[in-house]
């Protein structure tokens, strides 16, 4: 027969795996020979053929509690969705306590929308495992007509996997607004259910509207969970709102030493911003200030723009100048060539005659010429 399980720690195991350890143990065999069909179910599960499906749908339907009860075990080990259905239909019979969990087990290891009603109805279940594996699979589900009921499940006592589970599948089916209602339900410090609780305040409550986490995470300051005073410490002083300044300020003298310095820290960067708030604006001088800035910005700009339009055109003149200029250079130039020889001086010449070199130059005839003709006595008195 089924033994009770606790599996705390596979509970918490990545979702969607189907580990021997995730699933709960196989039911003995009674001591006398077991069927055809049981050993059929052990071959199905040492090797696997096309044909396991029948098998373990013939398992689920012998009407032997041992028989169907390792099944439903084997189904969900394999991952059998063709027997959804009768595991389902297992789940809310009238049967035997280990085939209603063997088969829920199954149900949350494969994980199905079809499933979500029997999930439901197994949680007021008085068997602890059954109720551990309707909450994970309410939670794989995302279902929010579970949070009720899952709600209503943390208020019992004690600290049993049911329990925990049921703080996780809330914070897998992501609705922050149960949050304040699981910390008053859980009062335990240092335990898997405390634990539980803190991720999903992690999780959640930054979900929450500002002022709506403000008061959420004021309200739990005092919750006996270390984990949970923590995160609610230092998520109040990143939000930084004035109003939880006194609450902070009381927890001073209450707080736990090893939490003193967050919460000091977040109050600091809380009375910073409260201050800022507070500060005095006579006159709207701020709001002035801003408007100057801004027309200041504003004309810079515009003259930025203008200094750049301006250069821009004595560019685009000065460039026209230019080519003006050496259109009128070129012209210039071609003139000048073309009257050259006209504009060129005498001596500048070597072809032609000088004037000056042959009135100079005594052994011109012109020369001669000249002097006798200038000097009174002749020739002869000039040789003299």
């Amino acid at each position: 027969m089924i033994t009770g399980i606790a599996f705390a720690a596979s509970l918490l195991m990545p979702q969607g795996t189907t580990s021997d350890e995730e699933m709960s143990p196989a039911p003995s065999v009674l001591q006398a020979e077991p069927s055809e069909v049981y050993r059929a179910l052990l071959a199905a599960e040492t090797n696997p053929t096309p044909g396991a499906a029948q098998t373990i749908a013939a398992g689920l339907a012998s009407g032997h509690p041992e028989v169907t009860a390792r099944a439903a075990w084997s189904a969900g080990k394999l991952q059998m969705r063709e027997v959804i259905p009768q595991l389902i239909e297992l789940s809310q019979a009238p049967t035997a306590l280990p085939v209603r969990r063997q088969a829920i087990a199954a149900l949350s290891a494969m994980p199905d929308p079809r499933s979500e009603e029997a999930a439901l109805e197994t949680l007021e279940s008085e068997d602890l495992t059954a109720r551990t594996f309707a909450a994970r699979l309410l939670g794989q589900l995302k279902t929010s007509a579970a949070i009720a009921p899952l709600v209503k499940l943390l208020s019992k006592q004690g600290d049993g996997d049911d329990r925990v589970q049921a703080m996780l599948a809330l914070s897998d089916i992501g609705d922050p607004q149960p949050l304040l209602a699981a910390a008053c339900a859980i009062s335990s410090n240092g335990s898997q259910l405390d634990h539980a609780l803190a991720f999903a305040f992690q999780s959640l409550s930054n979900k929450l509207p500002p002022e709506n986490e403000c008061q959420t995470l004021l309200a739990v300051l005092d919750h006996p969970s270390t984990s949970v005073r923590r995160h609610a410490i230092a998520r109040l002083g990143e939000l930084r709102d004035p109003s939880s300044t006194q609450a902070l300020e009381e927890r001073l003298t209450e707080e736990d030493e090893h939490l003193l310095p967050l919460l000091q820290a977040s109050l600091g960067s809380v009375q910073e911003q409260a201050l800022r708030s507070s500060s005095p604006d006579p006159d709207g001088v701020s709001g002035g200030l801003s408007e100057t800035r801004r027309k200041l910005a504003a004309g810079s700009f515009i003259c930025l723009l203008l200094s750049i339009a301006t250069f821009l055109l004595w560019r685009v003149n000065r460039r026209r100048r230019a080519q003006a200029w050496a259109a009128v250079a070129a012209q210039s130039q071609e003139h000048l060539s073309q009257d050259a020889s006209l504009m060129e001086e005498p001596w500048t010449n070597p072809g032609s005659p000088s004037h000056t070199q042959e009135y100079l130059d005594p052994s011109a005839q012109g020369f001669r010429q000249e002097t006798e003709a200038f000097h009174p006595t002749g020739r002869r008195s000039l040789r003299r």
